[in-house]
């Protein structure tokens, strides 16, 4: 099928465990495709084979919604608008991941008029230092307090311990009287953690399934996917199940719902809050014509990739 757009007949692949040796072999020349991370954004970053590409993943914080104090909403609305995320971008990710405020990405659910979903549902719960510190007054209010201490839960890995360290300090700093402590746990105990419901509030990451804004929202209705916060509120399922009943052949009043719907739980009751989309940063030859990035799944599409100099 469709043989006259195929070009290459063979694809040799390089396995490296350094982002270094990758690029290393592509400027040596012995590669013609490598992936960037950290430092060697900023030293490739301008240069005529610097790529950088929106991915469809997102990384976020959930609270624990079973138990105090993490349960109050005021309490997670502070926490959630506490932390400078265009510094955390910059300056711990550096590898052109880009901010998140809301949870659908970017670029990622286009209408048939152009429409990015994001541009259209704009930003939540932003950044927003003073704000936060109101929503930590309230929470100390209602919950009966003057200090709190909460366990952030991450994984033992080297990008979810600088956010961690980094998630810590912003908080402590932005929020007097809330201490963040950092429990940091290899990957399969923290998923167990999460289920188990032994936890404040974690750090994880998360890529859809298939392109439509909804596989996203749907994650934190009462059975969705990764609701690990065990997080319910009957308006959000009642949106999200008209987005696949009575709205399914309505285009501009199903999106509205799904807009309504991350609304509530992102804005109002804070229960997760989006902090990075991902990026892929990489070098590629100059010759190397229709290589594609994909959104989320496989991580390349080679089918109509061709070599220009052939």
């Amino acid at each position: 099928w469709d043989a006259e757009n195929v070009h290459l007949t063979d694809v040799l692949v390089s396995v490296v465990k350094e982002t270094g040796t990758g690029a290393d072999l592509y400027d040596a020349g012995e590669i013609d495709y490598a992936i960037l991370s950290d430092a060697f954004v900023g030293q490739y970053e301008g240069a005529e084979d610097f790529n950088t590409v929106p991915r469809a993943t997102l990384g976020y914080i959930m609270f624990n919604d079973t138990k105090e104090p993490t349960n109050n909403a005021a309490l997670r609305r502070a926490v959630s608008q506490a932390f400078d995320k265009e510094l955390y971008a910059e300056s711990v990710i550096q590898d052109g991941s880009t901010p998140a405020n809301g949870f659908v990405p970017t670029g990622f659910d286009v209408d048939e008029e152009g429409v990015d979903y994001r541009e259209a549902a704009g930003d939540i719960l932003t950044y927003n230092v003073e704000q936060a510190q109101k929503d930590w007054e309230q929470a100390k209010e209602e919950l009966g307090i003057d200090e709190l201490s909460l366990e952030l839960l991450v994984s033992d890995v080297d990008l979810s311990g600088r956010t961690a360290e980094y998630l810590q300090a912003q908080i402590q700093e932005n929020l007097p009287g809330l201490t963040i402590t950092i429990r940091s746990v290899p990957l399969q105990n923290r998923l167990e953690i999460q289920r188990s419901l032994d936890y404040d509030f974690y750090y994880g990451t998360w890529a859809p399934d298939y392109q439509d804004a909804l596989n996203f929202v749907e994650q934190l209705t009462t059975d969705g996917g990764i609701n690990f916060a065990k997080y319910s509120n009957e308006e959000v399922d009642k949106l999200v199940d008209q987005t696949r009943h009575e709205l399914a052949n309505d285009p501009v009043a199903r999106r509205e719902a799904l807009m309504q719907a991350e609304k509530i739980f992102v804005e109002e009751d804070a229960i997760t809050s989006a902090l990075y989309q991902v990026s892929t940063s990489y070098l590629l030859s100059p010759d190397v014509k229709n290589f594609e990035i994909m959104p989320f799944g496989r991580t390349i599409n080679l089918r109509t990739t061709y070599r220009a100099a052939e």
